[in-house]
Parts: C-alpha cells; structure tokens; sequence
C-alpha cells in the first residue's frame, strides 16, 4: 500500500473511517464480555479491561490500514488483543477472525466496480497481511505458554515452602 496515489490515500482513509463503527459493534456483540466496553475516551481502563484492550485494537488497527504501516507496526498494534486470544482460542484462524470480520464488511461497503473500488481492493489486500500478522502473533504467543505454565507451577509449589519457613518454630 505504499505507492498509493494521493486520491487512493484519501479514499483508503475515508473507507477506514466508514468501516470503523460497524466494526466496533460487531465485535463488541461478538465478544464475551465486551459488551460493557467502556467508552472509548474512558479514562480508566480496569473498568472493563476487555473493552479496554478491543477499542485500543480496533483503533490502533484502523489507523495502521489508514496509513498503509509495515509489519512491525502490525504486530505492536494486535499483540494484547492476540495474548487474549491466544490464552482463550484453539486455532490462529479462530484468532484472527476479528481481521476477517473486516474485510467482509469492507467487502460489503464498497461495491465491485463501484467507486471506491481500488481503494477497497488494496484494503483488502493489507488486511490479508494483518491476518497472518495476527496469525504469526498467536503462533508466537502459543509456544511461550508450555513454559510460563511450569513457571507458575514452579511458583505455585514454592508458596507453600516459603510459608513454612517463615513460621516461628517452637520454643
């Protein structure tokens, strides 16, 4: 989405823009506890920490297809929202199936051949790289799981020990 033409750019934006809120809503209805999402300028975001993490995703995701941004950037903006997911999904596409929820409503905003079209296409075809941003991200995540399980296991046996020292012993 680099060379994009000036006109492409303000329609890609304006398209991100559109798509956004009707985004935003069948997540937050799609979600387990994200329908008490927090307003989007609520300051605090232990009111709802789901809601917390999908407005900033969703924000943080629209504003990277808008700007047309590299894979690191990617990757910065999805990689809560993909801890989350990778803790509570099965598969990388169960994982990224927030990605493929916006390219069908991307897909059903602007009409094939109508205008907008380009624009759509390329948005389309970023949204492509997202998902296996997003899928790579999962992946990543999945693997550090075995180890931070025996960590906490490790953790969980200490705590015991530890109280049994610190008692007084008899006098």
């Amino acid at each position: 989405m680099m060379n994009r033409s000036a006109e492409t750019n303000a329609r890609v934006r304006d398209i991100c823009r559109e798509v956004a809120g009707p985004w935003r809503e069948h997540i937050t209805a799609s979600v387990p506890g994200a329908g008490a999402s927090p307003a989007r300028d609520d300051g605090d975001p232990f009111s709802n920490v789901r809601g917390f993490i999908i407005n900033e995703t969703i924000d943080r995701i629209i504003d990277g297809l808008a700007a047309g941004c590299g894979r690191d950037r990617m990757k910065e903006a999805m990689v809560t929202w993909m801890k989350l997911q990778a803790l509570e999904t099965d598969s990388p596409e169960e994982a990224a199936a927030f990605l493929h929820q916006l390219k069908a409503i991307v897909r059903d905003h602007v009409p094939a051949g109508g205008p907008g079209s380009e624009a759509a296409r390329l948005l389309e075809t970023s949204l492509d790289e997202w998902i296996d941003a997003a899928a790579e991200l999962y992946r990543e995540t999945r693997a550090l799981l075995p180890d931070l399980m025996l960590r906490e296991k490790r953790r969980a046996d200490i705590r015991p020990l530890n109280r049994d020292m610190n008692r007084e012993a008899p006098r």
